[in-house]
């Protein structure tokens, strides 16, 4: 998501800000509907929210949520999609839990494009499969909607990340909050085995409280542009490092640029590998029109394996 610029706190500094959550009294921010900056709640410029809804959401308790530990043997999760009649999983045995996007298999209604999703993507039954909610802001609405009533592992779905609600730092702190409130009960709701880390511009670290001792938590990379956005997720990453315990397994969605952890177990869900297949292109997104897509899939998924394996052991 969008970032903006911040003086870089640690994990110490940002326990000590404001704490406040009422939703009468939010801060002010820059508002991407009218472009006026003023008092922030869901429905100020937003008619889709109402402050009905607003008032219930603040008005939830959050239980903790401490899921059991993920069992991953391989650190590196290839994000994997439209391409089952290639047989990648079957050519790398040492792969053992794949993800899927959750735009790519479930439409606005909540539906599933198969009753047995592994099947769909030509994934082995042995395999695990891990349904990732980095995706489009309506699938998000979609599964909040759904709340509870969705039964992900009856589509032979594994593992699966809550909905991942936008918390634009644009937006000001009372939109993040609330957002952010969802998607902590959305964990819950949905009984996912995992957490989002996100602090953003406005968040104070203790109201992450809930998911301090969730052992599987996902940090999102994506969309980090530039300098001042990555220098804001090396402070995330730092504090996350610094206040989850030893124990907590980071889930990382694609790369920024940036050095993650070495004294702790790190996957990286990754799909740069696929996409730049797809377009006919190396991992080093060079052009490549003498070989086909089937092969640089392999070449580019080897290739990506390989580099992350190096850097895993360097570490």
């Amino acid at each position: 998501m969008p970032r903006v610029s911040r003086p870089v706190l640690d994990a110490d500094e940002i326990a000590r800000e404001s704490t406040c959550v009422d939703p009468q009294c939010p801060w002010e921010g820059p508002c991407l509907d009218c472009r006026e900056r003023h008092r922030l709640t869901p429905d100020s410029c937003r008619e889709s929210i109402s402050l009905p809804i607003w008032k219930e959401v603040f008005s939830r308790p959050i239980p903790l949520h401490t899921p059991d530990p993920i069992r991953i043997g391989c650190k590196l999760i290839p994000v994997i999609h439209s391409i089952a009649k290639f047989c990648l999983p079957e050519r790398f045995p040492t792969i053992d839990c794949w993800a899927v996007p959750i735009h790519k298999v479930m439409n606005l209604k909540g539906e599933f494009r198969s009753a047995d999703l592994k099947d769909y993507l030509g994934l082995p039954p042995d395999r695990t499969l891990l349904l990732s909610t980095a995706g489009p802001d309506p699938f998000m609405e979609t599964l909040w909607d759904r709340g509870d009533r969705l039964d992900f592992s009856a589509y032979n779905i594994d593992l699966w990340f809550p909905a991942q609600l936008s918390t634009w730092d644009a937006d000001g702190r009372a939109f993040q909050l609330f957002n952010l409130k969802r998607q902590l009960i959305h964990a819950v709701l949905s009984r996912s085995q995992f957490a989002w880390f996100r602090l953003g511009a406005y968040i104070p670290l203790s109201f992450l409280a809930p998911i301090r001792r969730c052992p599987n938590i996902v940090i999102s990379c994506q969309r980090m542009m530039t300098t001042a956005a990555r220098a804001l997720l090396r402070r995330e990453i730092q504090i996350a490092h610094k206040w989850l315990p030893a124990s907590a397994r980071l889930f990382f969605i694609a790369r920024a640029g940036v050095e993650l952890p070495s004294d702790r177990e790190v996957y990286s869900v990754n799909s740069r590998w696929l996409m730049l297949a797809l377009k006919g292109r190396t991992i080093n997104d060079q052009a490549n029109s003498r070989k086909s897509v089937g092969d640089l899939l392999v070449q580019n998924l080897k290739t990506t394996l390989d580099t992350f394996g190096q850097r895993r052991n360097a570490a």
